[in-house]
C-alpha cells in the first residue's frame, strides 16, 4: 500500500480542471494499493467537507470513499491536531506522520512559499516531504505498484544522499538520520 496526503488545494481546483476527478481522485476508490491519508479526528475530512458546496463532484467523491469503500482511507493518529489552525500545516503534520511521505498538491508554485525547498521536496520538522503536483501524481498514480515502490525507494535514497552532501543542512540530516521510507504492499 502507498499513502498520500492529499491537499485541499487540488479538491478547490476542480472546477477548473475534470482531470482531477477522472485521473486523480477516482484512482483512490477504485480498491488499489493506493489510499489517502486522514487523521482519525476528522480534521482533514471536515476540511474536504467544507468544500462540497463548491462542487459536486467533491460531495460524490467522498460519497464514493466513504460509503463504498472505507477501506480507501488510511486512518492516522495525530497527537494535538486540534491545536493546529493552518489547513497546509495540518496537511504537513499528517504527510510527515506517514511512512510514505508524499502530498498532493494543485501546482508546486502554491506550496513553495515561505517553505525550505529541496527539487520539489520540502522539509518540515526535519522530515524530508515529497511533493507532486496534480500531473506528476497522474503519472505517478499510472505506473504499476512495483514500479512505484521502486520510484519511492530511488527517489528517496537519492535524495537523503544529496541532503547529507548539502552545506548546513549536513548536520542536521546526519543527526536526525532521515529514514529511508520502505513501502509495503497491503
Amino acid at each position: 500500500m502507498i499513502c498520500y496526503t492529499l491537499s485541499d488545494c487540488v479538491l478547490k481546483n476542480m472546477n477548473n480542471d475534470k482531470e482531477i476527478f477522472t485521473r486523480l481522485l477516482i484512482v483512490f476508490s477504485q480498491n488499489k494499493p493506493h489510499k489517502v491519508v486522514v487523521d482519525r479526528a476528522g480534521k482533514i475530512i471536515d476540511i474536504y467537507k467544507a468544500l462540497i458546496s463548491n462542487d459536486n463532484f467533491i460531495f460524490e467523491w467522498l460519497r464514493i470513499m466513504t460509503d463504498y469503500l472505507p477501506k480507501s482511507w488510511e486512518y492516522i493518529e495525530v497527537d494535538n491536531i486540534e491545536k493546529i489552525d493552518s489547513k497546509e500545516e495540518i496537511f504537513l503534520e499528517v504527510c510527515s506522520r506517514t511512512e510514505s511521505k508524499l502530498l498532493i498538491v494543485y501546482s508546486h508554485n502554491d506550496w513553495a512559499k515561505g517553505k525550505k525547498q529541496y527539487n520539489r521536496n520540502i522539509l518540515y520538522k526535519d522530515k524530508l516531504i515529497r511533493i507532486f503536483d496534480k500531473d506528476d501524481a497522474i503519472k505517478f498514480l499510472d505506473l504499476t505498484v512495483e514500479k512505484a515502490r521502486a520510484d519511492c525507494d530511488k527517489y528517496n535514497a537519492k535524495m537523503h544522499k544529496k541532503f547529507q552532501q548539502k552545506k548546513g543542512v549536513s548536520k542536521l540530516h546526519k543527526k536526525s538520520k532521515l529514514p529511508k521510507p520502505q513501502l509495503t504492499s497491503s
